[in-house]
């Protein structure tokens, strides 16, 4: 409530009501890494054989482990987008994590939006493997 309330106070109120975002996301934060980081087994063969897809998904999982800091590259298909794009500060992480892995595929994700974040990584990485595929 209080965050909502500062956002009506100019640039001193911005300034508050980031803040207070942000203490209220971090725990959040903190679960997901904890169960990333609890993840200590390879998950390769929840993705199945198709080595195609093995190579988008380990693609995908380096630059997700290395734009949004993820302890592990150990995801599964059922993992939300939406927590996995999970940013602390701005929003640029999402499109460094779609040019970077975009350039590694072969496939401008920017430009063909495949970086939003609704759905699962399995889902994503479908949409990935489709666009190659074109």
């Amino acid at each position: 409530m209080t965050e909502r309330v500062c956002m009506w106070i100019p640039i001193l109120g911005w300034i508050i009501a980031g803040i207070l975002e942000l203490k209220r996301r971090q725990p959040k934060r903190k679960h997901i890494e904890q169960q990333l980081a609890a993840r200590t087994q390879s998950t390769s063969a929840a993705w199945g054989t198709d080595p195609e897809c093995l190579r988008i998904v380990r693609i995908v999982s380096e630059e997700l482990q290395r734009e949004f800091g993820w302890p592990s590259q150990n995801f599964l298909p059922a993992d939300r987008l939406d927590l996995l794009f999970w940013r602390d500060h701005w929003d640029a992480e999402i499109l460094v994590f779609a040019i970077e892995a975009g350039k590694r595929l072969g496939v401008d994700l920017f430009r063909e939006k495949q970086w939003d974040h609704k759905g699962t990584l399995g889902q994503f990485v479908e949409r990935v493997q489709a666009l190659i595929e074109k």
